[in-house]
């Protein structure tokens, strides 16, 4: 087996062998095996750090150039955008179907018979597109059809790099363009976290009819921001066609699919699905019935009083909490002394802060007086808190 000293003798130059390195051969082999190893470990690093630090050069060239020349392209295909359709002299006078858009012209001018160029258009033609509204949207989009720029955004959509089919949903779902609902559901169930909550987002924007039907579809857990984020889409799409949430309250198993669609339910008033809520008092997850607690009192949901008061005994805390809180929202008045009572007999603070809370939503002054008078001093400087319009919390 070859030694690494015969290996670099291969490697190096000869004239630069015979001058530099054969003068310390014999030095070399009358040292220790260790001293041999630790040099040649040494010279192997040092070829290394040079080599990397040679790729990294080559590669911040590389970036900036590619900078540069795309940054030429895009000031060129913009000039172009803007020349022959926004100050196309019959923009404002005619449909944007009836304007002639010179396909012809972007491609002699811009070439586009490579990749990075279309793409670089791509960016173009999706800035103003999100700019802008109208006539000029209609515009940009009938430009990057006819330009076919469309396949190479549906082409994204089978890459195996996420970031990639990312990209292409990004493109498709601004310009409002239909994705096959195969390749859509698939998207939705991916193992990528970021992947599945983009496919989501555009299965909301895109789907004509069910733009849901990914819920019946949904094992994964929803995190909090994931929930946020899709509740900024599902309320920032004009159009969209809201299902009832309470049919994944009755046949989802998924808990956290379960909590979001409480939340909606609420943001959209769906008064109709109060029954199917009050179902979930009985179930088995404590986070579940606090959910479904918040949101009968959210939805003023007086017919749930009764076994919100029943079931008080056997819940915990942040349960209890929740169920006082939901009495205050109703504010019936049919269980004024049962607030007054907790407030009074509860060891707990928020239990009793926000019994204090309930009975002050109430608006009954007499019983308010009442208690500032002869209630124990501590109640009463609970009391006095909740009172204070400066104090939220």
């Amino acid at each position: 087996m070859a030694s690494l000293y015969d290996i670099l003798e291969r490697l190096i130059p000869y004239p630069f062998w015979v001058r530099y390195i054969a003068p310390f051969e014999n030095w070399m082999e009358a040292q220790p095996p260790f001293i041999r190893f630790a040099i040649g470990v040494i010279i192997l690093s040092v070829f290394s750090i040079l080599f990397m630090y040679a790729l990294l050069i080559i590669t911040r060239l590389s970036y900036q150039w590619k900078s540069r020349r795309n940054e030429k392209f895009r000031q060129k295909a913009e000039s172009l955008v803007i020349e022959h359709i926004f100050l196309h002299p019959d923009i404002e006078r005619v449909s944007p179907e009836q304007i002639t858009l010179p396909d012809q012209q972007f491609r002699t001018e811009l070439g586009l018979n490579k990749y990075w160029q279309r793409q670089v258009l791509i960016d173009v033609v999706m800035y103003y597109h999100k700019n802008f509204a109208g006539k000029t949207a209609q515009i940009l989009r009938r430009l990057y059809i006819q330009l076919r720029l469309d396949k190479i955004s549906y082409r994204k959509l089978r890459s195996w790099r996420w970031n990639k089919k990312i990209e292409g949903l990004h493109e498709l779902a601004e310009m409002q363009l239909q994705v096959p609902e195969v390749i859509m559901l698939e998207l939705t169930t991916s193992r990528n976290r970021v992947l599945r909550m983009e496919a989501q987002a555009a299965y909301i924007r895109l789907s004509k009819n069910e733009p849901f039907k990914f819920f019946d579809h949904l094992k994964e857990n929803l995190l909090a921001w994931e929930q946020l984020f899709l509740f900024e889409v599902i309320t920032h799409t004009p159009g969209l066609n809201i299902p009832s949430f309470s049919r994944w309250l009755n046949y989802s198993d998924n808990k956290d699919l379960m909590l979001f669609c409480l939340k909606l339910i609420v943001h959209f008033n769906q008064f109709n699905s109060i029954s199917s809520v009050i179902k979930l008092l009985d179930h088995r997850d404590a986070r579940i019935r606090e959910a479904a607690i918040d949101a009968l009192g959210q939805l003023d949901a007086i017919d749930a009083e009764d076994q919100l008061i029943r079931m008080y005994v056997d819940q915990p805390t942040f349960c209890q909490v929740a169920i006082i809180r939901a009495l205050g929202r109703i504010r019936s008045g049919r269980y004024i002394d049962f607030l007054r009572e907790e407030f009074l007999r509860s060891q707990d603070y928020a239990v009793r802060k926000e019994a204090a809370r309930a009975i002050i939503a109430h608006g009954d002054e007499s019983l308010i007086e009442s208690l500032l008078l002869h209630a124990p001093e501590d109640r009463k400087r609970t009391l006095e808190h909740c009172l204070d319009p400066l104090i939220k919390y």
